[in-house]
């Protein structure tokens, strides 16, 4: 019988608070791609050992962007499935939906077979999509001619770098050449949703158990955790009704696109401690969310998304698009997957890499 051996611990932050990886505890992981730069969080350290070849696949986990921004800073493939396909087992659930196990690795068809693994026929859940036959079939698969849209922009409001909003335009681009009806339509800023989702993230980081001293958790943790002490049941109940309605919206406002196509991340992955802001972590918790964009909008969603490096900045970053279909077509996501692996190839990218280590 096959089996995966683990090789070892990698480097998260504090409670998966923070989309960087730099906790006390160890040192913070990079990009393999530029040292100097994160590797995004928080499954940071499982993209960067990706990325650094020396694993070929990593399980990350996702509650707000935490599989695909990682994915973009370290130039791999990082999918956060349906809500209810990858089951938490029977005491995994956070409650609100937002978090799902997903797979990183540096192939479309390595991303799938690992998705295979990881889910099951039946699920343990109350709610599940159906699940295609085999996940790495669907990478042969022919795809019908889609509806794509290019939504341009972030529901964060922070500006998207020109060389990401290239990225994701020459994706676009590509796809049009794929024989797919491809239509522009611009992401507008919702702070109604993001500031629900905050609340709803602040909540699941209070809601942790721990035996140590709130004192010796790191500043943005404090602050998080602080917060949701505060915050009364009816706030919180009140943010996940708004955030369900303008998910609700936004999949409205998408309904005649098969594939939306986003940036992934707002920025070229950032300096290591960039975002870190240790003396004021309500102006750090800001940071965040203006570089992670438009990550929230799967969570909320519950819709799959994955995070392709199909972009490559003038120094050599490693530049993630996303693309996000409907709940439970994976099989989607990994047809066009591997036509743009095909198309706008990055294996190349690894071999440099190697070459140079």
């Amino acid at each position: 019988m096959p089996r995966l051996i683990s090789l070892g611990k990698t480097t998260v932050p504090e409670f998966g608070a923070a989309c960087y990886s730099e906790p006390a505890v160890s040192a913070p992981a990079r990009s393999p791609f530029d040292v100097t730069r994160s590797a995004a969080g928080s499954s940071g350290g499982a993209a960067a050992a990706v990325g650094a070849l020396l694993v070929p696949i990593a399980q990350g986990s996702d509650s707000a962007g935490s599989v695909r921004s990682p994915a973009s800073a370290c130039g791999v493939v990082g999918l956060k499935p349906s809500r209810g396909l990858v089951t938490a087992g029977p005491n995994g659930n956070d409650g609100m939906g937002l978090s799902v196990k997903g797979p990183l690795a540096r192939t479309v068809r390595d991303t799938a077979a690992f998705l295979d693994a990881l889910t099951t026929r039946t699920g343990a859940g109350t709610v599940h999509p159906p699940r295609a036959e085999s996940y790495e079939r669907a990478c042969d698969t022919p795809v019908p001619r889609l509806r794509v849209a290019l939504a341009q922009g972030s529901v964060s409001g922070a500006p998207v770098d020109a060389e990401v909003a290239a990225a994701a335009e020459l994706t676009a681009r590509t796809l049009a050449g794929l024989g797919h009806t491809v239509f522009a339509r611009d992401q507008e800023p919702d702070p109604e949703l993001t500031d629900g989702f905050q609340v709803m993230f602040t909540a699941l980081v209070g809601s942790r158990t721990m035996a140590l001293d709130e004192a010796a958790l790191r500043p943005i943790v404090r602050h998080l955790r602080s917060r949701s002490q505060q915050l009364t049941s009816g706030e919180l109940a009140a943010a996940i009704g708004v955030v369900q309605a303008r998910a609700r919206a936004w999949t409205l406002d998408y309904a005649d696109a098969d594939i939306v196509v986003t940036p992934t991340v707002t920025a070229p992955p950032t300096l290591v401690g960039q975002l870190r802001d240790d003396a004021d972590p309500a102006a750090e918790l800001a940071a965040m969310t203006a570089f992670t964009g438009n990550t929230v909008i799967g969570n909320a969603t519950g819709f799959p998304v994955v995070s392709l490096p199909l972009g490559w900045s003038s120094e050599g970053l490693p530049l993630g698009v996303s693309l996000t279909a409907g709940w439970g077509r994976e099989d989607l996501l990994f047809g066009l997957s591997a036509a743009l692996e095909e198309a706008l190839p990055w294996a190349h990218h690894y071999a440099d890499l190697a070459s140079t280590t």
